[in-house]
């Protein structure tokens, strides 16, 4: 029934009252609308005790990703700010609004707060780096990952971060690179002080699997 008088806002506004206290159903209201009328639905939604009272975590993360798409993100961040318990839901959109407005340091500190670590696997090769970069750059496939994975950590071991840096750009360039990699990547920049570029290797890492 909701969906029948999608094109009608007065029906509309008369359903949304009658869904109150039903999360699923202000979703799908949420999903269908735009411009002031999302604005208010949703400003009726935060004004509830507490805000967005009843939406689910999954839900929470849809109500952000409508928001940021449609919504006021300067609202959006300050909501963000001011809750706390949002932030597993609601952070990544904090860091998509601070690279938005060039601040790639917050948005990747950000991002990475709200980030649940990948596992990294161990070095598997403990030769020295000048033997691991000859094999590196002779093989190829899956051998080549494995034998650039362990001379970057060499590297980073002796604190050669321009080098790994190279080394680890050299296999994200490579097909089928494993996304932790771009982690790994985007870890050694931030620790240079390179925010924007850690940004955008976070932003590949984060992208879902196809």
């Amino acid at each position: 029934m909701i969906l029948a008088v999608a094109s009608d806002p007065v029906a509309r506004q008369s359903l949304w009252a009658i869904a109150n206290g039903d999360p699923r159903l202000k979703l799908m209201f949420l999903r269908h609308v735009g411009g002031a009328e999302f604005a208010g639905f949703l400003e009726t939604w935060l004004s509830d005790t507490p805000p967005l009272k009843g939406a689910t975590s999954a839900q929470l993360k849809e109500i952000f990703a409508l928001w940021f798409e449609r919504g006021d993100r300067d609202r959006l961040e300050a909501q963000l700010t001011a809750h706390a318990e949002w932030t597993e839901a609601g952070g990544l959109w904090l860091a998509e609004i601070a690279a938005a407005k060039k601040d790639f340091k917050r948005a990747y500190q950000t991002a990475a707060r709200a980030t649940v670590a990948p596992a990294l696997p161990p070095r598997r090769d403990q030769r020295p780096a000048s033997l691991l970069e000859r094999d590196f750059l002779s093989a190829a496939g899956a051998a080549k990952i494995n034998f650039g994975l362990s001379l970057a950590y060499a590297q980073l071991e002796s604190q050669r971060v321009d080098e790994a840096l190279d080394t680890l750009g050299k296999l994200t360039a490579l097909p089928n690179c494993p996304r932790y990699i771009f982690y790994l990547r985007a870890q050694t920049l931030a620790q240079k002080g390179d925010w924007e570029s850690a940004w955008t290797s976070w932003k590949t890492f984060s992208k879902p699997a196809k």
